[in-house]
This record gives C-alpha cells, sequence and structure tokens, in this order.
C-alpha cells in the first residue's frame, strides 16, 4: 500500500478514476458516496478533497462511475438513471434507462459501462439482462444471462462482453478491463482484488477488506 485516501463522510459505493496524459485534466480519483449522495473528488497523491459535486438525480443512491470517452463522469443513480457531469463536475444531463420489467431486490443499475461511441452496456441483474443504450438511453439490444446475476459489465478490445455476476448471499463482485485486456476483479466476500486474463486465469491478486470497483491508472497505481 503506497497511499491511503480517506473519504469524507458517507459510505463509499462506487470508485472511477482520471489521468492526465500530454497535459489534460489532472490525476484525481471520483468517489462515490451515499448519505451525503455526492461525488468527492479526490487527489490521489496526498487524499486531499479537491471538489464535490451532485445533482438531484442522485439523491438515491449513486452507484458505478464510469469515464467516457468525451472525458465526462457518468453515475449510475438507483433506480434506473445515468447523470452525466463534465469532468469539472457541471451537470449535462440524465439518461432514463429502460425499466427492468421485474421486482427485485438489487440496485439497478449496478454496473455499467460507456463504449468508445458513447453507448452504453448496463448490467441487470433482477431481470438477468445486459443492456446495449443509445447515448440518449433507447434500447439498441439485449443479451440474456439467465441463471446469473450480472452485477457489472464491461467489454475487451475485440468486442467480446464480460460480466461479473453475484454468487448466492456473497457482495457484489466488480470488475475493471485494461487496454491489454486482462481485468481486476473485487472479491468483496473474500477480501482480494484479482488481476485476470481474457480466459480467467489469475495473473496476480491483492489482500484488501472490503474492495470495491478496483481502478488502475495508466502508471499502473491501483485504487479501490
Amino acid at each position: 500500500v503506497l497511499n491511503t485516501v480517506v473519504v469524507s463522510g458517507g459510505e463509499l459505493i462506487g470508485l472511477g478514476v482520471a489521468h492526465a496524459q500530454g497535459g489534460g485534466v489532472e490525476d484525481v480519483i471520483y468517489v462515490a458516496l451515499e448519505d451525503p449522495d455526492v461525488i468527492g473528488v479526490y487527489d490521489p497523491s496526498n487524499g486531499a478533497l479537491l471538489s464535490s459535486f451532485t445533482h438531484a438525480d442522485l439523491t438515491d443512491v449513486p452507484t458505478d462511475i464510469e469515464l467516457g470517452p468525451n472525458g465526462n463522469v457518468f453515475v449510475g443513480a438507483f433506480p434506473d438513471k445515468i447523470v452525466e457531469f463534465t469532468s469539472d463536475g457541471n451537470y449535462v444531463q440524465t439518461i432514463v434507462l429502460p425499466a427492468e420489467g421485474v421486482s427485485g431486490n438489487l440496485f439497478h443499475p449496478f454496473g455499467f459501462d460507456v463504449l468508445a461511441d458513447g453507448t452504453f452496456l448496463v448490467a441487470q441483474p433482477n431481470a438477468q439482462k445486459i443492456v446495449r443504450l443509445s447515448a440518449s438511453g433507447a434500447l439498441l439490444s439485449t443479451i440474456d444471462v439467465l441463471g446469473s446475476t450480472p452485477m457489472d459489465v464491461a467489454v475487451l478490445s475485440d468486442g467480446t462482453v464480460i460480466f461479473a455476476t453475484k454468487v448466492a448471499a456473497a457482495p457484489e463482485i466488480m470488475l475493471n478491463v485494461k487496454a491489454d485486456n486482462t481485468f481486476w476483479v473485487a472479491l468483496a466476500d473474500t477480501g482480494v482484488i484479482e488481476l485476470r486474463n481474457a480466459t480467467g486465469s489469475v495473473l496476480a491478486s491483492r489482500s484488501l477488506a472490503n474492495p470495491i470497483y478496483p481502478q488502475e491508472f495508466t502508471d499502473r497505481s491501483l485504487f479501490s
């Protein structure tokens, strides 16, 4: 462990990172907090809180945080919303997602991914589906994963869709894909973060109490 960032109040729900490249935005960690429902922006080098932002549509539990190809910040918001902000926290829009169509007690959206073309992949854990949506939230296609409980979803460089599932009563499992198609998986029930390749083999592991949303900077700094 190189550094610990202590967040200011609330329960940590989601995590996203932005890494400076060629004079772009500064290195920051975006942290989704519940009670109060805000997004905190932290300096990864010293843990300082740089700023925070919120919106009325985040009042019912912010979940996943993803950075889009335009540099904007996308925050999952229970129930059935993704809220878009600029990198400095200005509200852009709220995208209303198609309802799962079934009853259930799992957060939706919990995990999602923003693709290079601005469309979304969203895990529907209660409906046992993964849906692809347009940038405005229109349904484009559906992948049925009956018998599974998809909690987070991502896509590899060749277009392969991978998803993490909730197993029995175990806490949610979250994943984050790297450019080389390896991916970090947070296993909250065992307190381990694992780096796996595209076939699922474990390449490395780290122990951490209650890990959530592993994120890696391009300099290979890992946050969870």
